[in-house]
This record gives C-alpha cells, sequence and structure tokens, in this order.
C-alpha cells in the first residue's frame, strides 16, 4: 500500500480491497490510560487552549484503540471507545506533545494517546467528477482548505455512533452515508448499493499540522450530474463551507489537482482520493502525486 511523510495506509496491508459491511467488526475498546502526569497535562493544555479561544468547549469523540487486519480473509477488527477534546488537544497536538516530553522527559505510551477515529467519503456525480468542499474562514482549523464529507464527531450523537459500532458494520457504513448527507445540508441525492470502504489511514507525527488520526476511506456514487451539483452551491455551501469544487474523476486531471492543491488538503483527507485513484486508475498511479511510496509488505 502508500505512505506519504504525514500518513500511511493501515488496512489493507498489501494490494487494494473494498471492504463489504460484513467484513468489518467493531469490539469495545480501552479508554486512554491515565495517570497523575497525564491528568496534570491534560488540564494545562486545556487552560492554554482556552486562554487562546474561550469560547472553546470540551466534547466527546471516538478513540480506536486497536486494528486488526486480516488480508487473507478480507476482514478488519475495530477496537473503539470514547475519548474527549481536551484529551484529543493534549496528546495529540505536536505543540502540546512536546510540551508533556519536555516537562516528564518521556513520551506517550500508545494507550495514552487519543488516536482519534474519524471517516471521510470521497462523493463521485454521474459524469464522473469528485466533489470537494472547501472550508470557510470562519472555521477554527483547515481555513480555505479542500475537505471531503468527514467526521471527527461522526453526525454529532457519539453515545449513538459507539452503539452502531457493536458487531459489524452495517449500521456504521448507514452513519457514514448520513455524515455525507450533512454536510452537503442534505441537498444531495446519493446513488444505492454504491458504497465502498477502502480501509484505514492514519496520520503520522510529521510537522506542525499534523494530528494523531484514523480515518475509514470511503467513496460513494451521486445520483446527480457535477451541474445539477453547483447549481445548488448555495444551498449546500453554508456555515463552516464557502465553495465546492469538482474535478474531473480522470488519471492525469486528478493528478494535477492534488499536486497543486495538497498544502490545502488535510492530511487525513488525502488518503481516500489517492486510494480511490488506485482502484479506478492502477496500483501505479498514486507514485504520481507528490510524497507518495509504497509501503512493502513485510516478509
Amino acid at each position: 500500500m502508500y505512505k506519504t511523510k504525514s500518513w500511511r495506509i493501515s488496512a489493507p496491508t498489501k494490494g487494494l480491497q473494498a471492504y463489504m459491511a460484513s467484513e468489518v467488526f467493531f469490539w469495545p475498546g480501552h479508554k486512554v490510560t491515565k495517570s497523575k502526569e497525564l491528568d496534570e497535562h491534560i488540564e494545562d493544555t486545556w487552560r492554554l487552549e482556552l486562554q487562546r479561544n474561550s469560547k472553546l468547549t470540551n466534547g466527546s469523540l471516538i478513540r480506536l484503540s486497536r486494528l486488526n487486519v486480516y488480508d487473507f480473509s478480507k476482514t478488519l477488527d475495530l477496537f473503539v471507545s470514547l475519548t474527549d477534546y481536551q484529551e484529543y488537544k493534549a496528546t495529540c497536538v505536536p505543540e502540546h506533545k512536546r510540551r508533556f516530553e519536555a516537562k516528564y522527559r518521556r513520551t506517550f505510551r500508545d494507550d495514552e494517546k487519543a488516536h482519534t477515529f474519524a471517516s471521510a467519503t470521497l462523493p463521485i456525480t454521474l459524469d464522473d467528477k469528485v466533489v470537494f468542499l472547501q472550508r470557510s474562514s470562519d472555521v477554527d482549523l483547515f481555513r480555505g482548505y479542500f475537505n471531503l464529507p468527514s467526521g471527527g464527531r461522526w453526525d454529532g450523537d457519539l453515545k449513538e455512533t459507539i452503539e452502531d459500532m457493536d458487531g459489524y458494520g452495517e449500521r456504521l457504513f448507514r452513519r457514514c452515508m448520513k455524515i455525507v448527507e450533512k454536510e452537503f445540508n442534505k441537498n444531495i441525492k446519493l446513488k444505492e448499493n454504491t458504497q465502498k470502504l477502502y480501509g484505514i489511514a492514519e496520520t503520522v507525527e510529521h510537522g506542525e499540522s499534523t494530528f494523531d488520526d484514523h480515518i475509514l476511506e470511503f467513496s460513494i456514487r451521486l445520483e446527480e450530474s457535477s451541474d445539477e451539483l453547483l447549481r445548488k452551491k448555495d444551498k449546500i455551501a453554508t456555515g463552516k463551507y464557502c465553495d465546492i469544487v469538482v474535478v474531473d474523476f480522470e488519471e492525469a486531471k486528478l493528478a494535477d489537482f492534488l499536486n497543486a492543491n495538497l498544502e490545502r488538503i488535510p492530511d487525513s483527507i488525502q488518503p481516500a482520493v489517492v486510494v480511490a485513484g488506485a482502484h479506478k486508475f492502477g496500483e501505479d498511479w498514486p507514485l504520481a502525486i507528490k510524497g507518495v511510496e509504497r509501503i512493502e509488505p513485510k516478509k
């Protein structure tokens, strides 16, 4: 599979795979392991964050505590639990990770990290174009970036989301479809039975804008053309979004768009586009994208 300096594909570990809901299993996972040091660090981090933004509020997020990949049987086991925004800020943001390391002279253990878990879905129109939502200047992070329908908070009800992550993935797949509808302000028509899960990516520690995220990589077909979608732009691009950008799902044009805009596409979003392209254009296509390398399978 593939990696860059800022992300890597965690599942599958080799080749290309589209997982059905019946091949994805969810199990109860472990929460962040607390200690006196970590509690103090979380409290200090939140104090600093509130000094910068007094309107900041805490909220629940989902944590991927463990992932088991079975390439032979083409199945995934995902162990999930709840974390929150305070734990995420304290253990995943590079600035605060460095503060912890300097004060306590050690790095975080794996069980101390929030390991936030989200989804990203690449929408594809009837006339074979991929759709990006451009973030407005009013958001907290990634202002002006090109985004996909995604959710670290899923559709806003984390308790229900966790309940849907119980057993195999059918209910979770449906929830990811609802996220797409919500991100488009319910002004979108999805084509039935076209949702594909390509696997899971994770961001890795590199630079100041990289966070510790784990992302389900989906695509879905729309029951409308790019022209039809653009005519509804004023109803869709509101709030955190200011525009819709469509790009031909064609080998050279998509590669050109990615290479010209990688710095404006969040690291957690890039893998869904790259892997969808690999499925359509072949396993060598991602190597045309700046910084993408193959992950050599373990022997």
